[in-house]
């Protein structure tokens, strides 16, 4: 494209001359980055983990014990495209309840799960633990739920 210039600046680190792209943002810094460029940040940050393992332990810690939502947000849009919105809103219609044991939320040990169809990726709904470990060890298959059944009501002997 004809007049389009790349901005280039050269890292304090290893000297070399790259896309301001290569650097992180800094509103302080020239030209609005970092002096040093992401590859050099990165490994100035791996050597500080190395030398401070006990503080880089405890930062991290305060920062997922003040981040839980945005971690859980993070997770549930990657594992299942929706939002924490998305499943506050689905347990609030379940009424904070295994949709298929009803048992409630506060009772549990581990958060509802997010249910979903392995084949289309479409959520289902949200089960306690064990409901969900029971549906994935028959395999989501209703034919292996209705031999359970028969078995449990004495038909298959």
């Amino acid at each position: 494209m004809k007049g389009l210039t790349v901005q280039t600046k050269k890292c304090s680190k290893c000297g070399e001359v790259k896309p301001l792209d290569q650097f992180y943002k800094r509103k302080e810094g020239i030209l609005g980055v970092r002096s040093d460029c992401k590859k050099c940040g990165a490994l100035r940050g791996k050597e500080w983990q190395r030398k401070n393992p006990q503080q880089d332990k405890k930062q991290r810690k305060d920062w997922r014990d003040k981040n839980l939502d945005k971690i859980k947000n993070n997770a549930l849009q990657w594992n299942y495209g929706i939002s924490i919105e998305e499943y506050n809103n689905l347990l609030k219609i379940q009424e904070n309840k295994c949709i298929i044991c009803k048992r409630h939320k506060d009772d549990l040990t581990k958060s509802l799960c997010v249910d979903h169809d392995h084949a289309t990726g479409r959520v289902r709904g949200l089960l306690c633990d064990d409901c969900n470990n029971a549906l994935g060890r028959f395999k989501d298959s209703i034919e292996n739920l209705k031999q359970a059944i028969n078995y449990l009501q004495g038909e298959l002997l």
